[in-house]
């Protein structure tokens, strides 16, 4: 997909959607970071993104089908020239900063 998809375990809500700024990106794994403040992503193209979780953490359990999906149409950061192809694994250190990517 173009898309990381973020939603509410609780109540199964759409609560962001995260989107690469370059045309033809398509998003190939994706995790959280352990704090859950951000998304880090792998693509088609060998580029790792960063995105930040901008959602409020009483929205994350809340029931209230009125909450807007935020929308983010550009990464925080973009890591690029990482493979020579495209990223097949991102996954984020559970006990410090750190992420791998095969």
């Amino acid at each position: 997909s173009d898309k990381v998809h973020i939603i509410g375990s609780f109540h199964g809500l759409m609560l962001q959607i995260c989107k690469s700024s370059a045309p033809n990106t398509i998003i190939t794994d994706a995790c959280f970071t352990p704090d859950a403040k951000y998304v880090i992503g792998g693509t088609n193209t060998g580029n790792l993104l960063c995105w930040s979780v901008n959602v409020a953490p009483e929205d994350r359990s809340s029931k209230d089908t009125s909450l807007r999906t935020q929308i983010v149409d550009r990464e925080l950061a973009c890591h690029s020239g990482t493979h020579a192809g495209p990223v097949h694994c991102v996954v984020a250190s559970p006990q410090t900063l750190m992420v791998a990517s095969a």
